[in-house]
């Protein structure tokens, strides 16, 4: 898998060629294609080895949009 690369204007966002990803504090948002659902499971089971999450489904609401 890719790495991700920072956005420059903006500090929590990061991209690669599939994905990109938003954290903000205890949050962690992502948009990718459907195409790419396998890939997008397989960094959620990274980040939960690595780091005490829950995944909580679809996005319905994020900080305050």
């Amino acid at each position: 898998m890719e790495g991700l690369k920072p956005v420059t204007e903006e500090p929590c966002l990061y991209y690669n060629n599939w994905l990109i990803v938003f954290f903000y504090i205890n949050n962690i948002t992502a948009a990718y294609r459907k195409k790419d659902l396998l890939k997008l499971k397989t960094f959620k089971e990274h980040l939960i080895k690595r780091y005490k999450i829950k995944d909580l489904g679809d996005l319905t609401w994020f900080l305050g949009i």
